[in-house]
């Protein structure tokens, strides 16, 4: 990587192809290293390959399985394309780095377009493999793999193309996702007729279909493949007519080729059932070819004219000329109006006596109701002043926190916390203190029990028992606020969950906290609206609401300047002396006035005890090592300076006289214990006090759903979840447009149906990254005790109902009604009702990947991968029947597949269907049967409602478990041996 960067800093003096050769090295190593860029798309290409060739196993070219074929081909296809999705997290950074080298003038756009070009190509061939798997296990002829394999290769980068064209636009990688798995939706449905067949779409929208890349790949492969097989007619599914071949029940005749009993070329299947254009093979190929160019160039024009930069500044650049233009119409108006007010003083100027003094009797009634309306004011404020009350002190008492013989170790035998003891007294701020990596926050984490990553050992004392987890608030390094709540929002909710106060009480409690942390003035401003200072002081707020006996704050001055750190500190100081709370805090290098408004120091090396003490002591102790702090000099810069290196380096670089005793391998931790600052501290006994009482699990599930609830009405997930879905519900409704009950339209009917799934599931995707960063939060609100996970866990989904419900008829208002299912109320009240299943099975499996991976950007791509499968495995490109028995079991464990069921049974159940072959009509209960594969047990559709409810309570519960087995310890601080703990001793 250093080469590389080297390398790149050079290259604003070097030639155009150099610039090239160097920036296709460093995209190929970069390829080579990371794993995430194509080693996982290579295993997760093949993975699937082996997924759909196990699905698709050995077909045959026969009328009963007429639609297999195509749903095969179409799955090469998905495969092919949708894999680059996973690739979203990469361009995103990519782009990031070019925009900054390019800012610099490193190198010429052109270059770093066709370096990047070419290394894509060439590393595209690792999605081969996967293909050619799933090409051979499904049988299909050999003479046409050659074709398939070099359509699929451009298709690979038309779909790459694409997707990198898309993240030109987003900040956000997730979102990004997001977008580009929308673009692929609207292009997929013209993929080898399986969804609309070509002949049916309508005019108003070929355009898109000849934009698709699925039409033109699908169309090459298709005519390759199919152009290999012929179809017997001695079929049940078929009857013979003459020189034709007639499907059953529906109006396609086939001409048999001429000489045989009766077979017909795949050629006239695919154009007569699948309505795809007799196009030649090599002219779908040359479009494939154009498009995957095509997306490339848009990718050269936003590079060299980048959208946020180019485009959007003229976008608001005209924005503004005319809000100027607006203003100053505005102003016109304006003085037009006090022409006319002018005029009307002249005119009352011009009354009579009597009439100028009965409007001054009326001006002077209405003073008189402001002055009563102000002197009520004023004396509900003076009211409101009486019954203020401070915030409850504590009766000032010896408080302490006490650790002994506290170890904090790794799986692998690494110590990260030495055999540590020592302890914290109430209204007294401890500074932990120490160079990068001596275990300042791990020794908090150690204290508070939030280290599941280690094995903790030792004893933690408060008041002369163990500690409690409800004893303790821990403020975190980063500021994780709900920016859809007000800081009052958000003081008064944490503190009604923690204490079961009077709200009252809690209004005049959380009143006085904004007073100490000075944001009298931010209360009703929400967090995102806050500096960074501000931020750390809602924090503080939050974790004193709830009148803790402890409160930990880690690196509470982290990305503040000098002023607002020392503000910081002040406030912590404040608040721990007015409240006698046992505040510990971590921090990296104060400055000096920030040093000095501590109390008590714990300085750390590498795990282990280098003083502790009261903060004054610290230049004593070190004195006595002839150390000594000049006038001046910064006693934490000073400190820190001689503890990051040896004893004996500090000695010589200083050039100062080791103390009596000091050898070559003397330690810091040595020195201090042997020194007479490490005498055996006596802290006041601390009185072991009642278990504080608790606000009922019952009252916090209803703040939290009232909580939830406002936050989903003011976030910005839901809104955007129902715009997407109306207006893919309009593509598609208006694709669908009110489908003919004939059975020449079965595709497009069923089509529309998976489609109508296929939506709502993906329209969840959306939320991953507002749920993974909403967990973490949660995490730490329950570590504090704000509610425990159950009750989070059912506020969260009774919280979700209302708002999906309302996605969910929007969505179905739109498209149910456009395509025309079924125009009975009861039809469309279960597409709505489906719909809300789908979303809540969809939120729940979401959240279990979310809890499994801790990751938004990989929890994107794994719901990906769920997604996918859950449509693969629906039983609507194969039966489930038709599926080997080795992988149809695993239809059952997808809830797609009752959705699926239930829809299809909501569209054509009580429906009459006519068939142009015979002219006649007949019930959708024999097309159900006969067509899709239901019996007569399986066509009631509200079973399948209940078994997708049913799926969605047990992946909520799969969650819940999954949370509280993650976070078993977290939280819990090491127990206490001992009912009293008075002494501590320094080892």
């Amino acid at each position: 990587c250093v080469c590389v960067c080297v390398t790149s800093h050079s290259l604003s003096q070097t030639s155009g192809w150099s610039q090239f050769k160097t920036l296709l090295r460093r995209n190929m190593l970069i390829a080579y290293r990371d794993p995430t860029v194509y080693y996982l798309q290579l295993f997760l290409h093949s993975f699937y390959g082996f997924l759909i060739g196990a699905v698709f196993y050995k077909l045959t070219p026969t009328f009963s399985n007429i639609n297999d074929m195509f749903s095969g081909v179409t799955w090469l296809v998905f495969l092919q394309a949708y894999m680059h999705v996973f690739k979203v997290h990469y361009l995103d950074q990519s782009n990031k780095r070019f925009h900054h080298e390019h800012a610099n003038k490193m190198y010429c756009v052109f270059a770093y377009w066709s370096a990047e070009f070419l290394a894509t190509a060439i590393c595209s061939l690792v999605f081969l493999p996967g293909i050619t798997i799933a090409y051979f296990m499904m049988g299909l002829p050999g003479p046409a793999f050659g074709l398939t394999i070099i359509a699929t290769y451009f298709l690979a980068l038309a779909s790459e193309g694409m997707i990198h064209f898309i993240t030109q636009f987003s900040r956000e990688a997730a979102y990004a996702v997001v977008a580009a798995q929308s673009a692929l939706i609207l292009l997929c449905v013209f993929t080898t007729g399986s969804l609309i067949t070509e002949n049916n779409v309508p005019g108003w929208w070929v355009w898109v279909q000849e934009l698709s890349f699925f039409a033109h790949s699908s169309r090459a492969i298709a005519h390759s493949v199919l152009g290999e097989l012929t179809y017997s007619c001695v079929s049940p599914a078929t009857t013979i007519v003459g020189t034709n071949c007639q499907l059953n029940g529906q109006p396609y005749l086939f001409p048999c080729i001429a000489g045989t009993t009766c077979n017909v070329r795949g050629f006239d299947v695919l154009h007569i059932f699948k309505g795809l254009q007799d196009t030649p093979m090599w002219l779908s190929f040359l479009y494939l070819v154009l498009l995957s160019f095509f997306f490339r160039l848009g990718t050269l024009v936003l590079y060299r004219f980048p959208f946020r930069r180019f485009w959007l500044q003229r976008l608001q650049g005209w924005t503004t000329s005319t809000l100027r233009d607006m203003v100053f119409d505005g102003t016109i108006n304006t003085q037009r109006l006090q022409r006319e007010v002018g005029m009307l003083k002249l005119r009352l100027n011009g009354l009579d006596v009597s009439s100028r003094a009965a409007i001054t009797i009326q001006r002077v009634w209405r003073s008189f109701l402001n002055l009563n309306r102000f002197k009520k004011a004023v004396y509900a404020v003076i009211e409101s002043k009486k019954n203020h009350v401070v915030l409850d002190m504590r009766p000032v008492s010896a408080s302490a926190l006490i650790w002994k013989n506290l170890t904090l170790s790794l799986s692998n035998g690494k110590v990260l916390i030495d055999n540590v003891e020592g302890y914290a007294l109430g209204g007294r701020v401890l500074a932990l203190m120490g160079p990068s990596g001596a275990g300042k926050t791990t020794l908090l984490n150690a204290l508070s029990g939030r280290a599941p990553y280690a094995a903790v050992q030792g004893q933690v004392w408060l008041n002369g028992r163990p500690m409690r987890q409800e004893d303790l608030k821990y403020v975190p390094q980063f500021d994780d606020l709900n920016e859809r709540f007000t800081v009052r929002e958000l003081l008064t909710a944490t503190g009604q969950l923690q204490a079961p106060a009077d709200p009252a009480v809690m209004r005049r409690r959380v009143a006085k906290l904004l007073s100490i942390l000075g944001l009298n003035r931010q209360a009703d401003m929400t967090s995102g609206q806050l500096t960074g200072g501000q931020r750390k002081r809602v924090s503080i707020g939050l974790g004193l609401v709830g009148e803790p006996k402890v409160l930990f704050l880690d690196e509470p001055t982290t990305g503040l300047d000098s002023s607002s750190a020392l503000n910081i500190v002040k406030y912590i100081s404040a608040v721990a002396r007015a409240t006698n709370v046992v505040c510990i805090m971590t921090i990296h290098q104060p400055a000096a006035a920030v040093f000095n408004s501590l109390d008590d120091l714990y300085l750390l090396e590498t795990g282990r005890l280098v003083y502790f003490g009261r903060l004054d002591k610290g230049s004593a102790y070190f004195s006595s090592l002839n150390m000594h702090c000049t006038t001046g000099c910064n006693p934490a810069d000073y400190y820190l300076d001689l503890i990051s290196t040896s004893p004996q380096t500090a000695m010589t670089r200083h050039t100062l006289v080791p103390p009596p005793g000091m050898t070559t391998t003397t330690t810091w931790s040595g020195l201090y214990h042997a020194s007479q600052y490490a005498e055996p501290v006596t802290p006041p006994k601390g009185t072991p006090s009642a278990r504080s009482p608790a606000v009922s699990e019952v009252k916090r599930f209803f703040i939290m759903l009232q909580r939830l609830v406002t936050f989903n009405a003011r976030a910005p997930e839901y809104y955007l979840r129902a715009i997407q879905l109306v207006l893919i519900g309009l593509y598609l409704g208006t694709l669908y447009l009110r489908l003919p009950k004939d059975t020449s339209r079965l595709t497009e009917l069923s089509g529309a149906s998976f489609f109508n799934i296929w939506v709502v599931l993906f329209s969840v995707v959306a939320s991953v990254p507002a749920l993974a960063r909403d967990r973490r939060l949660v995490q730490q609100e329950v570590a504090n005790g704000s509610y425990r996970y159950p009750t989070h866990t059912l506020a969260h989904f009774l919280a979700s109902v209302p708002f999906n419900l309302l996605c969910a008829i929007l969505y179905q208002c739109v498209f149910h009604y456009l395509v025309g299912f079924n125009d009975l109320f009861s039809a469309w009240v279960y597409s709505v009702a489906m719909s809300l299943a789908l979303m809540l099975v969809m939120e729940a499996i979401v959240l279990c990947v979310i809890e499994a991976l801790k990751d938004a950007m990989l929890s994107v791509t794994f719901s990906m991968i769920l997604l996918g499968m859950l449509f693969l495995f629906a039983g609507y490109f194969i039966h489930a029947d038709k599926m080997p028995p080795s992988v149809r079991w695993i239809t059952w464990l997808m809830p797609s597949r009752y959705a699926l069921d239930g829809s299809l049974n909501n569209v054509f159940a009580d429906q009459q269907y006519f068939n142009p072959a015979t002219g006649t009509s007949f019930p959708g209960e024999f097309l159900l049967t006969s067509v899709f594969g239901h019996t007569s047990d399986t066509i009631a559709k509200w079973p399948n409602f209940v078994v997708v409810l049913a799926w969605t309570v047990l992946f909520r519960l799969a969650h819940l478990a999954m949370t509280l087995f993650n976070n078993r310890s977290f939280g819990r601080a090491p127990a206490g041996t001992s009912p009293q703990a008075t002494t501590t001793t320094a080892t």
